[in-house]
């Protein structure tokens, strides 16, 4: 009901069976729940899909989707809403590449594509977690890490997981590369924990394979 109370132009890009992809090109006349997205990357990105759409209708929207999806199988309660939709996420992964210009980048995957869009401030992530991605993406070049080129599968570091607890306060950092022999590791996790004292566990993850998989 949300979507039919607003007219757009738009272009199909693939067409399946029962379905089809478009792209939006223009909204002809807007859905009085239509707001502007906060975040600076939602047009590239493609993590959260509902951007457009104030917070109390994506809270309607996912209301009735549980109960198409479960309610023949009981009670659906009540979704809870939270009073800061922003930086809840405790889980943070990057991935990283290298811009135009060879210099290291981290980021997220647009979506359907393996093609990395560069994202600094994530509004759902934890603030910490961006910060220590970004200083661990600033020391690269010094500690001459290459990145991992998942097309001739050469390179070093290849992802960033952090997992921050808001309780505890304690973050672990995750570096998966491709080997589990780093040079200057010792120096590497030094200057990072003296940058980020909050930082109580640092995981040297090996994934060799071939695959989108992010741990090996």
């Amino acid at each position: 009901d949300v979507y039919k109370r607003q007219q757009v132009e738009a272009k199909i890009i693939k067409s399946k069976k029962h379905y089809a992809y478009a792209r939006l090109e223009k909204v002809l006349q807007p859905s009085p729940f239509r707001v502007e997205p906060k975040c600076a990357y939602h047009r590239q990105c493609g993590g959260c899909q509902l951007q457009n759409l104030s917070y109390d209708e994506q809270l309607h929207l996912k209301q009735a989707t549980a109960i198409r999806l479960l309610g023949r199988f009981g009670h659906v309660e009540e979704i809870i809403g939270m009073k800061d939709p922003y930086h809840y996420r405790n889980k943070v992964h990057a991935v990283l590449a290298v811009d135009k210009a060879g210099k290291p980048i981290s980021g997220v995957y647009a979506m359907g594509t393996h093609r990395v869009v560069p994202v600094r401030h994530c509004l759902i992530e934890d603030r910490r977690a961006d910060r220590i991605i970004q200083t661990i993406v600033a020391m690269l070049p010094a500690y001459k890490l290459r990145i991992y080129n998942e097309y001739t599968h050469r390179g070093f570091l290849r992802h960033i997981l952090i997992r921050t607890g808001h309780v505890t306060g304690q973050i672990m950092v995750v570096l998966v590369a491709t080997s589990l022999e780093f040079p200057g590791k010792k120096a590497f996790v030094q200057e990072l924990i003296q940058r980020h004292p909050e930082i109580t566990t640092v995981v040297l993850n090996c994934n060799q394979r071939e695959t989108s998989m992010v741990l090996g």
